[in-house]
C-alpha cells in the first residue's frame, strides 16, 4: 500500500488487513495528538497524497 494515492477504500483494505478499530490519516505539517492507541492505524500520506507509511499507535 506504500507508494499508492490515499484514498478511503486503500485506508479501510489496511485498517482490516491490521486489524485495527480506527484510521487516522497522518498529512504534512498537521496536528495531532501524541496519545497512544494500539487499535488506532495510522497512515501517513506526502504533500502529493501518496501513502508514505502504516503504523499502528
Amino acid at each position: 500500500m506504500v507508494g499508492q494515492p490515499y484514498s478511503p477504500e486503500l485506508a479501510e483494505r489496511a485498517r482490516r488487513a491490521a486489524g485495527a478499530r480506527e484510521i487516522r490519516k497522518i498529512e504534512p505539517g498537521g496536528a495531532y495528538t501524541m496519545d497512544l492507541d494500539s487499535t488506532r492505524l495510522n497512515v501517513e500520506v506526502d504533500r502529493a497524497d501518496t501513502v508514505t507509511g502504516l503504523r499502528c499507535g
